[in-house]
């Protein structure tokens, strides 16, 4: 998607959301069909997922997935990763 805004926004938000929603946003940003994003993306409970809005022009902005699913934070606790929403083939 293309998307207008200022290229000297600088600020950055935070969305706190089920992987569902999650997985049905970033299809949105991206363009890509949601059936792929279900069938084929996996976002495990708690993970961090990161777009980037590029400017490409000062008044051109276009999302660039730069993380998906990311678990770094549970690990580097020691916690265990869940696996909620795989159906097979996870031990």
């Amino acid at each position: 998607g293309v998307y207008h805004g200022s290229s000297d926004n600088k600020e950055q938000v935070a969305v706190v959301c089920h992987g569902g929603l999650g997985g049905w946003w970033i299809a949105h940003l991206l363009e890509i069909p949601l059936s792929l994003v279900w069938c084929g993306f996996f976002l495990p409970p708690s993970s961090v997922s990161t777009i980037l809005m590029e400017h490409r022009s000062p008044e051109i902005a276009v999302p660039r997935l730069t993380g998906l699913g990311d678990v770094s934070h549970i690990y580097a606790e020691n916690l265990p990763q869940n696996t909620r929403g795989l159906l097979t083939n996870i031990d």
